[in-house]
């Protein structure tokens, strides 16, 4: 029998499922039809890190899945360094995701 734990865990999805979500909305953005600040923060930094949303948009369709491959990597990258499995902070250290919600 599955723990209560594990059940969540299942339900949350992994951070690849989740990098894939995030992804999707950034596409959006890069698409134009969504804002930049429907993102959350750690995606509008990655963003811009790679180039900005201006640039990423202008990015030919047959380079778009490379693109996407690195943004995902990045955010899976911050997200873990960032987050303890089950998506909480790490003790003393404040996730923008969660900090952006609370205001």
């Amino acid at each position: 029998m599955p723990m209560p734990a594990d059940l969540v865990a299942l339900l949350a999805g992994s951070a690849q499922d989740h990098s894939f979500q995030i992804w999707a909305s950034a596409e959006r953005v890069l698409q134009g039809s969504a804002s930049v600040k429907s993102l959350d923060p750690i995606a509008q930094e990655i963003l811009g890190e790679m180039g900005g949303v201006h640039k990423l948009g202008m990015t030919h369709e047959d380079k778009l899945r490379f693109v996407a491959q690195d943004f995902m990597e990045r955010y899976r990258l911050r997200s873990k360094r960032e987050l303890v499995p089950g998506g909480t902070p790490l003790p003393g250290k404040s996730h923008p995701a969660i900090e952006h919600e609370r205001q």
